[in-house]
């Protein structure tokens, strides 16, 4: 994945453990490959980390570049739950929300606990106009993270649009509660 020579050539060794951050700039991995630095001697297991976008400028190419690399981690370990949620990110960044969709409810059934994404499928769901899907979702969420001033704030929407007020009452409480300060606590 980015275990690569400083010439740009394939590392002699296997690249392990691979995690990638959540923006797909940062990736870390273990690697036996003694020609990732120079005077790698030790014949050992070391562990490294590539800033992918090091200009910090997030350009689309970047985005691509995380896509690429999420996919690939992917076909090494279809169950990592975190490549799933940010591949299925980057498509909902895009509105492409039926390849999320698809992504964040593979996580979901590799991770039932993963919160993020329970919390993004309602929001798929909720911007498709699925709105019992998306308070299912979003209920999962808080069942996981009930302290997630966001997840209150997107079911008392949906509550709202769904013309259950009285039940949203208590989410937008919950919001104020836990995010006094937040983007929508005037709505709230």
């Amino acid at each position: 994945i980015a275990s690569v020579t400083p010439a740009g050539s394939a590392a002699g060794g296997s690249a392990e453990n691979v995690a990638i951050s959540a923006s797909g700039r940062f990736v870390a991995f273990e690697s036996s490959g003694s020609d990732l630095v120079s005077g790698d001697l030790n014949s050992t297991y070391d562990i490294f980390r590539v800033d992918r976008d090091p200009n910090d400028d997030g350009t689309l190419e970047t985005q691509v570049k995380a896509e690429n690399l999420y996919r690939r981690a992917l076909l090494i370990d279809p169950a990592m739950v975190a490549g799933l949620v940010n591949l299925a990110n980057i498509h909902y960044s895009r509105d492409q929300l039926i390849e999320a969709q698809a992504l964040y409810e593979r996580a979901t059934k590799f991770d039932p606990r993963c919160f993020e994404a329970h919390f993004n499928l309602g929001n798929v769901h909720h911007d498709l106009g699925r709105y019992e899907e998306a308070e299912s979702c979003y209920e999962e969420a808080l069942l996981v993270g009930p302290l997630y001033a966001e997840a209150h704030f997107s079911l008392a929407v949906t509550l709202e649009k769904m013309g259950r007020s009285r039940e949203a009452k208590a989410h937008w409480r919950a919001y104020r509660k836990l995010a006094p300060n937040g983007e929508w606590v005037e709505l709230a």
